[in-house]
């Protein structure tokens, strides 16, 4: 137990998928005496010793959270140096790769990441037209956040470029009670409702 306290976390998953692999090849007889082997080793542990192996454990998939956040927060500034030069698609695949990174993480630091690149990967898309993603993008972090202003500035523009008048200027009107000193939100409510 020790020794996994103090493993790298790649090391750590090239062993569970290793075990993962090992226990795909074995029958269910077999799996079935390995569990009663492990369930009879818990029973031998004093409690000290059982809280100790369970903090271990705890610590090491709280150390590979933090080495999959710290990828994850890398990818999407390789992202972020990509939207900086216009390259929006390349920027797309980053985030949505840091975001497929993180699936099945609910740590707050991993759910910030996600949100982050859920706003990045929805001005990708404003940018090359996929207005329909960036209503997709934008719905997630609103899901969680109903008073983000950039998401709802950017899922109201992507509203009107598919001409749903009434869904953007309810996005883009709650936008500006967030920030009624937008200047860009102002001129997209006003530009929505001249229509």
């Amino acid at each position: 137990v020790a020794q996994m306290a103090n493993m790298d976390p790649a090391a750590m998953q090239a062993q569970m998928a290793q075990a993962q692999a090992m226990m795909s090849n074995m029958s269910p007889d077999a799996m079935r005496q390995q569990f009663q082997t492990a369930g009879e080793q818990i029973k031998n542990l004093s409690p000290d010793e059982l809280a100790a192996q369970t903090a271990a454990a705890q610590a090491q998939v709280g150390a590979q959270g933090d080495y999959m956040v710290t990828g994850a927060n890398g990818i999407k500034e390789e992202g972020n140096a990509l939207h900086r030069q216009g390259k929006f698609a390349e920027a797309a695949e980053k985030y949505q790769a840091a975001k497929r990174n993180l699936e099945g993480n609910d740590s707050a630091a991993a759910l910030q990441v996600k949100k982050s690149c859920s706003l990045n990967l929805a001005s990708c898309y404003l940018k090359t037209g996929q207005h329909d993603l960036v209503v997709e993008e934008c719905g997630l972090v609103i899901r969680d956040d109903a008073h983000n202003l950039k998401a709802l500035y950017r899922r109201g523009q992507a509203y009107a470029a598919l001409g749903r008048h009434s869904m953007a200027e309810s996005d883009l009107a709650a936008a500006q009670r967030i920030n009624p000193q937008d200047e860009h939100v102002a001129a997209a409510l006003q530009d929505v409702r001249a229509k």
